[in-house]
């Protein structure tokens, strides 16, 4: 996934983002942001095989996002956040623990629906997902993960 841009987003928060990979809903909202000072709060929230809801401050320097480690989702070793001010999205990149590979996950900016949680995003965004696409997972022997996606019928 290409990532490029160093600028904060752009307007007012908040700011939601979100994105679908192999089984996994991403969403994040960014409650707060200080462009001046680079720092900001956000509620990052995953369902599907690892389920985190997690509220951090943040900075942000350049492209990386900088965020309270215990956000992390259960069987991820590492997570970096950039947000892509080209391409207006976050750009999650994570070591999954059971097959000890790097996988990346582009989450997508999304308006913020007025008067919902973040849970009720999410909900949403998991259904609507999982209506248009049907995916299928297949670790390789060189421990690769390969996806196919195909549209629904």
């Amino acid at each position: 996934n290409e990532c490029t841009g160093s600028k904060h987003p752009q307007g007012t928060a908040p700011f939601c983002f979100s994105g679908v990979k192999l089984g996994e809903t991403v969403t994040v909202k960014v409650n707060s942001f200080d462009p001046k000072e680079g720092k900001g709060h956000m509620k990052f929230m995953a369902t599907g095989a690892a389920t985190v809801s997690c509220g951090s401050d943040f900075t942000k320097s350049q492209q990386t996002i900088l965020f309270r480690k215990e956000c992390i989702p259960t069987g991820i070793d590492s997570l970096d956040i950039k947000f892509c001010s080209h391409q207006n999205s976050i750009l999650l990149r994570g070591t999954v623990e059971t097959i000890g590979a790097g996988t990346e996950m582009l989450l997508q900016r999304i308006d913020c629906p007025e008067g919902k949680s973040l849970n009720e995003i999410v909900t949403a965004r998991t259904s609507m997902m999982r209506n248009q696409k049907k995916s299928s997972v297949r670790i390789l022997d060189s421990g690769d993960v390969e996806q196919e996606e195909s549209a629904e019928e």
